[in-house]
């Protein structure tokens, strides 16, 4: 599939989203050969299916199937997931117009870029420091994740 080359209003929008609807997340997984590695995702959840499919034509990545809501009064789910290296360019080209998940898109390209392509016959083995660096870079991700939002809201409003 050939992708729109996005704009920076293109960019500016999609910071937006990911500020306001999106997710900047790491996933681990388990070998049991080697240490846990990570990898960073973007993820954008919402029930307008237009700005899910802009998103893929103007940045690649995948489209989760629809998810129906057992609810019938409630909307379908339409999903759009970045991975890995992938989520990483993304981040980059979206940065300077993030405002809220800043410091996660920063953590997040740092571990992005960290990540090895899955070849086949190449090596996937990282040294103890780079090893030791993703897991940190996975754990600030995570705390910030954690971070409440009302706590945040209610300082910046002077509300216990």
């Amino acid at each position: 599939m050939v992708f729109l080359q996005p704009t920076e209003v293109d960019l500016a929008y999609a910071a937006g989203i990911i500020d306001g609807e999106g997710s900047i997340c790491v996933a681990r997984r388990i070998n049991k050969r080697v240490r846990p590695s990570y990898e960073t995702r973007v993820e954008v959840g919402m029930a307008d299916e237009e700005v899910i499919l802009w998103l893929y034509t103007r940045f690649g990545g995948t489209l989760q199937r629809p998810f129906h809501y057992r609810k019938a009064k409630w909307r379908t789910c339409f999903r759009w997931i970045c991975r890995g290296r992938d989520s990483a360019i993304f981040l980059r080209k979206i940065l300077p117009h993030l405002k809220l998940k800043r410091i996660r898109a920063e953590y997040a390209i740092t571990l992005g870029e960290m990540t090895r392509p899955h070849v086949k016959g190449l090596s996937r083995n990282f040294s103890e420091e780079d090893k030791t660096k993703q897991e940190n870079l996975a754990l600030a991700i995570r705390k910030e994740n954690s971070r409440s939002n009302v706590v945040k809201h209610n300082a910046t409003w002077g509300v216990n």
